[in-house]
């Protein structure tokens, strides 16, 4: 294998062999796969995106771990101006973010800072608080606090809308145990005691909304992967989960099928599983070329998965850097590698897919006497430089209702390959709960003269009720700029309220389990 230049000293991994040779089913088709290219370094002077999450309105919500309650702003992709968000009182460093189904964003848990002295952070000390940043009035508000301080959470959104919180710490080696969720219709939490076990799940664990509208969730330390069904607080173990569950990261490339990416312990093995199946396992596929751990995944509209940033060690020491990014194929399942980084991406960095479908990618640092990096640099992928890219010219309103069908008019010279719908970003940490990729059954084929087309929108279980993408790709799989549409169940966007009961106070658990030694922070 040629070595590759990098800030790092590369070091060329085979790729992994797959456990057996069967291929999925293949997702609609891939553009071709070339290099793509990347901006200059934009100056943010002094600031370091360690939250994202794309608005509505197809702008970019970040904030820093510093500045204490000024950090959090609004960055335009258009002409790259920030503007502030008035009316935060509380740091939401290391917090978790998500979104609420009328495209709020909530930020829940996080940990304290002290202003004085440099902005040290306490003790990995978890919070209780819940914050809302509304994108239409530019305010943030106060929600209900959690009965359980998480410092690293998970935060799912559910299909009706409520938002299920996982995971995290309140003091050093103290993890939560009890998930509680959160009604955004009463601005109420509940605890869910049953779902509780003895093995905490840890650190931002892994969990997604699965194809049955179930949480889907890799647990930490127990080597399982299981249902987890809120309304009956119940677990149903689906499968053997791969080595070092949950120390990487996971892209829902397709309804249902999930890449998981550097979970084993080598720092570069790849898995799937297919959550449509009958019985669902993971699968090997390629693994990542170079080693990296403390990185970001980003989806793209043709299924294809980006691994960006990182360090080979886990550490933010700038010369185990790894600059060279990585593409995934799901067609091939193997992983090739793209064009240089100018500047390292490591812990506390974040990759965004924007609406016109670039990339960007910012932040890093933030931890100790780490090096910071108050700087962005955009990816244009390869498809963007294609001739002739389609465009959505009308739809149909931007609601659109889970199960009913949508007509779409595409403008395009190379017909219509596909029609997908993406899950807005949000990310910190690597990790997107609602990063999802979802191909619309075309109910009317595309019609050349007029451009008219009709699609369905899946069901609530497969688009939680939320803000999405949608992206026309044509027959070579070149996507068309992203128009922001919301999904909502039939009748209302509204969560739903029902909650299972819980148990009466002689049967409650334990909301924290010590441990002997605190999870790796990944």
């Amino acid at each position: 294998m040629v070595a590759r230049s990098m800030h790092l000293a590369a070091v060329a991994v085979a790729l992994a062999g797959a456990l057996t040779l069967t291929i999925p089913a293949v997702p609609a088709g891939a553009a071709p796969a070339g290099p793509g290219s990347f901006s200059a370094v934009i100056d943010w002077s002094n600031f370091v995106a360690v939250h994202m999450a794309v608005s509505p309105a197809g702008d970019v919500l970040m904030w820093d771990r510093e500045d204490g309650l000024t950090s959090a702003r609004r960055w335009s992709p258009s002409t790259g101006a920030f503007v502030g968000t008035p009316g935060l009182v509380v740091s939401l460093f290391c917090a978790f973010q998500t979104r609420l189904p009328g495209g709020q964003v909530l930020v829940v848990g996080g940990t304290a800072l002290k202003k004085a002295a440099g902005g040290t952070a306490e003790a990995s000390t978890g919070l209780e608080q819940a914050r809302i940043f509304d994108w239409a009035s530019n305010t943030w508000s106060v929600a209900a606090s959690m009965k359980t301080p998480r410092w690293y959470p998970t935060v799912v959104a559910l299909p009706d809308g409520r938002q299920l919180a996982l995971g995290g710490q309140l003091t050093k080696g103290v993890m939560a145990n009890v998930p509680e969720l959160y009604d955004p219709a009463t601005n109420t939490w509940t605890e869910l005691p049953r779902l509780a076990e003895s093995t905490p799940p840890g650190l931002y664990p892994q969990a997604v909304v699965g194809p049955n509208g179930k949480v889907f969730v890799v647990k930490n330390a127990l080597r399982q992967s299981a249902y987890m069904d809120v309304n009956t607080q119940t677990w149903t173990t689906v499968t053997k989960s791969p080595p070092a569950p949950g120390a990487g990261n996971i892209e829902m490339y397709e309804s249902g099928k999930l890449l998981a990416v550097n979970i084993g312990l080598s720092g570069t093995e790849s898995w799937v599983i297919d959550l449509n199946t009958g019985r669902p396992a993971w699968r090997q596929v390629g693994s990542l070329q170079f080693k990296r751990r403390k990185f970001n995944t980003v989806l793209l509209p043709d299924g294809r998965v980006m691994a960006i940033g990182g360090s080979s060690d886990g550490s933010l020491d700038p010369a185990k850097a790894v600059l060279t990014p990585e593409i995934w194929d799901p067609i091939t399942e193997t992983w090739s590698v793209l064009p240089n980084l100018a500047v390292p991406r490591m812990y506390h960095s974040s990759v965004v897919l924007l609406p016109d479908g670039r990339i960007l990618i910012a932040g890093g640092g933030r931890f100790g006497s780490a090096p910071n990096f108050p700087s962005a640099q955009i990816y244009r992928p390869h498809y963007l430089s294609l001739a002739n890219r389609p465009a959505i010219t009308k739809v149909p309103g931007s609601i659109w209702t889970a199960g009913s069908t949508v007509s779409l008019t595409v403008d395009t010279a190379n017909g219509v390959g596909s029609v997908v719908l993406m899950g807005l970003p949000a990310v910190t940490h690597g990790i997107d709960t609602s990063a999802r990729r979802l191909v619309l059954p075309i109910t009317s084929a595309w019609n050349p003269t007029t451009g008219a087309l009709t699609v369905q929108v899946p069901s609530l279980a497969k688009a939680p009720a939320g803000h999405y993408y949608a992206i026309a790709l044509d027959s070579r799989g070149v996507p068309s700029p992203a128009r922001i549409v919301q999904v909502v169940g039939s009748g209302s966007a509204s969560a739903s309220t029902a909650v299972a009961a819980a148990p009466q106070p002689e049967a409650e658990v334990a909301r924290a389990v010590t441990v002997a030694e605190p999870p790796q922070q990944d």
